[in-house]
Order: C-alpha cells, then sequence, then structure tokens
C-alpha cells in the first residue's frame, strides 16, 4: 500500500459527489509540488484519472535548484500534458498561488508583456507561458483542496513529489483503477482528524493575537 499522511474552505470549492461525477465522465487531476529550502532540490507529483474514472497514471519529477512554486506549476502543467485534450478537466491542487495565477492574473501578464502591474518581470515566465499555451482551447476547472488533510489524491502527489525532491526510489503506477492502492482516490473528502490538527498546528505557530 502507499503510504498515506494526511476540504477545507477555499477557490470554487466542489463537493465530493460533484467531483466524482464529473470525473467518471472526463478527466480529474491531482497535483502537488515540493522543495527543500527555497531555492533548493525539489519534486512534483501528479495523478490522472480519465477514460470514463477507470485508469489512473501517477507522473512524477525533480530539479536540482527550484522552488515550492515552480514545482506546483510543473506538477500541474504536466498533468495536463497527459490528459485528453478533448475532456472537460478537473484540477485539485492545493497551491492557491497556481489557482490564483492560472484564473485572474495570467490573462493580464500576457498582456503586458508578462509583467506585474507593477511593471516587474513575472516570476517562472517560463512554465507561465507554457501554461497558457496548454490550457487553450481546453475546458478546464480549477479546484482548491487542503493540504495534509487526508485528501488521498493530494497526500499521493505529496509523497510522490517529495521522493522525488530527496531522490528516493518510488513506483509510479499506470494501469486500472480498479487494481490501484487507492481505489477510493477521487473522493475529496478530507479527515477531520487531520484537518483539526493543522488548524490546531498552525495556531500555535502564529501565536496569541
Amino acid at each position: 500500500m502507499f503510504p498515506i499522511e494526511g476540504l477545507q474552505d477555499g477557490f470554487e470549492v466542489i463537493s465530493p459527489e460533484t467531483t466524482i461525477a464529473l470525473a467518471l465522465d472526463d478527466t480529474t487531476i491531482f497535483t502537488d509540488g515540493s522543495s527543500r529550502g527555497n531555492p533548493g532540490p525539489g519534486g512534483w507529483g501528479a495523478l490522472v484519472v480519465e477514460e470514463k474514472g477507470t485508469h489512473v497514471k501517477e507522473l512524477g519529477g525533480r530539479e536540482d535548484r527550484t522552488t515550492n512554486n515552480r514545482m506546483e506549476i510543473k506538477a500541474a502543467l504536466e498533468g495536463l500534458r497527459h490528459s485528453s485534450s478533448d475532456s472537460k478537466i478537473l484540477v485539485n491542487t492545493d497551491s492557491k498561488y497556481l489557482i490564483n495565477s492560472i484564473t485572474l492574473w495570467i490573462k493580464g501578464w500576457k498582456k503586458n508583456g508578462w509583467k506585474t502591474k507593477t511593471k516587474e518581470d513575472v516570476a517562472n515566465r517560463d512554465l507561465w507561458e507554457e501554461m497558457h499555451e496548454a490550457c487553450e482551447k481546453r475546458t478546464i476547472e480549477w479546484n482548491y483542496v487542503g493540504g495534509h488533510v487526508g485528501i488521498l489524491g493530494n497526500e499521493r502527489c505529496d509523497h510522490i513529489a517529495t521522493a522525488f525532491a530527496d531522490e528516493m526510489d518510488i513506483s509510479l503506477y499506470d494501469g486500472p483503477l480498479a487494481a490501484y492502492d487507492l481505489p477510493n482516490v477521487l473522493d475529496v473528502s478530507r479527515d477531520e482528524m487531520k484537518a483539526v490538527a493543522k488548524k490546531s498546528s498552525s495556531a500555535k505557530k502564529s501565536g496569541p493575537a
């Protein structure tokens, strides 16, 4: 079995029932990125479920010197590249940077010659140009899911990303969902105990108001 270590309010949250219904007809992607230092060695992981929800393909890779944001973008980009171009796609990610960039900012960046509103160069421009091209003429919905709250697809991508960042051996699955170690991977219900633990940990780090 895969080691799994851990939805909260966020961007266009979709109910688990709706997500599963969409996946049965279209393509569902989970993504995550990781870096050991910022910058530092990093990895990315993506999980693509398509063919009417019957086929799973895991993807992963690494860079020797990168950032967490770059790995988040790379994971989504590779997930899209390995998806059918004519399918409706649901991308689940725990990166608000990724969602905001692709849904709110990227058109403005491109229009302004890949400059921000403050006239600075857009960070990770090379990947955003590739992402813009990958998203053109495709129907894609971007869904925010909490990280480390027990969502199976997100947890598996996190494990893939960190394994590549640490240069650990890891087997990537490519085959039928029925034979996959996480047959309920399309369920985006969170583990409430892990969600509470995460919230408590965040509160302790931030300290009293």
